[in-house]
């Protein structure tokens, strides 16, 4: 037997016991697989924040380099600029949590407080209307309840971003301290991207040659759909969520600040965001006053088809550019297998995926042709 052959035979038997052992101790292999990703943890996060800061960054650095016009300028910039982001970016949050969270629990607290006089109001307008329709009246009991422990649920919400965030335990010591160690890393990856795309290529052309420009080709599209659909959903859900709040103050809704808020953050959702963040407002605002519920959901129908049919296609023009079968159909699967988050990364997944194989079936086409 040559080396060659016994090379062959020694490779097959180390993957056919590596078989095994999979199929043998699958919980033990799932362990190590999962403390190695909580290891890795940290970068995971450096790279999620470097990419949602990548835009911002290089809008930075092409205008620091704008201004100071010398190849001696482009370290700095590229320093300068990964620091100013990141600034930005803790001011952003910061300015969030200490201004914009407080007032949303202020407003859920009124309305929680305020809850019983609306409920009056709400009763007498539907005992009325029961009786003209001649149908059964509304039982509030649930609802009752519902809102009785909105303040708690709001609260557990907001503090479940952070676990346990109030008590010092060694999980959440853990937890800030990859938050930390992630965001130092992302100054790293955003200052020194191209460096590290390079040697990442040069990697995958010295032991992958033959694959190795497909594996570009594919980063390359994967890369600029998620950025696309990314930035495309935060701009129009801020967009969005701004021009309720003004729209609001405008006509005298009231919780104007809350109420924009969800409709902006579901609007994250695809397609089902827009429905899941009126309910809530409709309903508030039903309480108060059901007149003003309805002038509020012509008001959202009118913004709504506003942002459908004039901001979307500015914002996000061809980043999707799934078919409507498609599209529905991911959120249907990638929804009920992953929830919300599924829904929302989901698609820009299956847009990957549809412009690959729409490529590679126009080449063997082509190639048949």
């Amino acid at each position: 037997m040559d080396g060659k052959s016994f090379r062959s035979y020694l490779l097959l038997a180390f993957y056919v016991l590596l078989m095994v052992a999979a199929v043998i101790k699958t919980d033990a292999i799932l362990a190590i697989l999962s403390k190695g990703l909580a290891l890795l943890s940290p970068l995971f996060i450096g790279v999620a924040i470097a990419f949602v800061l990548d835009g911002p960054y290089e809008f930075f650095k092409k205008l620091i380099l704008g201004i100071f016009k010398s190849e001696k300028a482009v370290k700095p910039a590229k320093a300068v600029s990964a620091i100013l982001v990141h600034v930005l970016f803790l001011l952003v949050l910061s300015g969030f949590f200490y201004y914009v969270v407080p007032q949303f629990v202020d407003s859920v607290n009124q309305f929680a407080g305020s809850y019983p006089v609306y409920k009056e109001q709400v009763v007498g307008f539907v005992d009325k209307l029961a009786v003209s329709l001649r149908i059964d009246t509304f039982d509030f009991s649930r609802f009752d309840d519902f809102v009785s422990q909105l303040p708690a649920r709001i609260g557990s919400a907001l503090t479940g971003m952070f676990p346990k965030v109030f008590s010092i335990t060694a999980s959440v010591l853990r937890s800030l301290a990859n938050l930390l160690l992630g965001f130092i890393l992302s100054l790293y990856i955003l200052s020194e991207k191209e460096k590290i795309a390079l040697q990442l290529k040069r990697a995958i052309r010295a032991y992958l040659p033959k694959l190795s420009d497909r594996i570009e080709h594919i980063s390359t599209i994967t890369a600029s759909t998620f950025r696309k659909f990314i930035y495309g959903q935060l701009i129009e859900a801020l967009v969005l969520g701004v021009m309720c709040f003004i729209g609001m103050l405008a006509f005298g809704f009231p919780y104007a600040l809350p109420i924009s808020l969800v409709i902006g953050i579901s609007n994250l959702i695809p397609i089902a965001g827009p429905i899941i963040g009126t309910i809530p407002g409709f309903l508030i605002i039903l309480l108060v006053d059901p007149v003003e519920a309805l002038w509020f959901l012509l008001f959202v129908v009118v913004l709504q088809q506003l942002e459908g049919n004039i901001i979307y296609p500015r914002v996000m023009g061809s980043s999707i550019g799934l078919p409507s079968f498609w599209l529905l159909l991911t959120i249907i699967v990638s929804g009920g297998l992953f929830g919300i988050l599924g829904i929302v990364m989901g698609i820009p997944v299956v847009t990957v995926l549809y412009r690959l194989v729409g490529q590679d079936v126009r080449s063997r086409l082509k190639t048949d042709a």
